[in-house]
């Protein structure tokens, strides 16, 4: 019989399950968004709540939770200031500079155009943008500050 965890494996737990479930909820929350074009909150949970909170706002919060048990575990198992730092540090960085150059250099230009040309405006993007201002940001861990972009959504806000 094989068995979900070996002995060998620390990670004898259920938190990533719980970490899809949280994620297929948020996804839930804004497909109402997505779907309705404004936030005009139709979301289940925020009807029944008496619009004070929905799906995804619980499920972030426990998002949050999750990751402070996580990161409260990290320190315990190695309580070195720097390690910790370091630690954090490499967990954070990687992944937030492969999504800030994906969107700064391939889904913010797309979506300044057109489904049917989608290259059309892209001189016009190129024009606008601030590679230093967006390495500066890279390493501040701040949002990209691009030109405008899906201004035509079949439903604009």
């Amino acid at each position: 019989m094989k068995l979900l965890y070996t002995e060998s494996t620390d990670r004898k737990n259920n938190l990533d399950f719980f970490r899809f479930i949280l994620a297929t909820t948020v996804v839930f929350s804004h497909a109402y968004v997505i779907y309705y074009g404004t936030a005009n909150y139709t979301e289940p949970l925020w009807v029944f709540s008496g619009k004070q909170v929905g799906f995804g706002t619980v499920a972030l919060n426990f998002f949050f939770i999750i990751s402070g048990f996580l990161v409260l575990q990290s320190w315990d198992q190695n309580p070195n200031y720097f390690a910790f730092i370091k630690k954090r540090i490499l967990r954070i960085y990687p992944g937030f500079i492969v999504i800030y150059l994906l969107c700064a250099f391939v889904f913010a230009p797309l979506g300044n155009s057109t489904p049917i040309q989608p290259f059309q405006n892209s001189s016009t993007y190129w024009a606008q943008i601030n590679i230093p201002d967006l390495i500066y940001n890279i390493f501040l861990l701040r949002y990209p500050v691009l030109p405008e972009t899906l201004k035509g959504l079949p439903k604009p806000t």
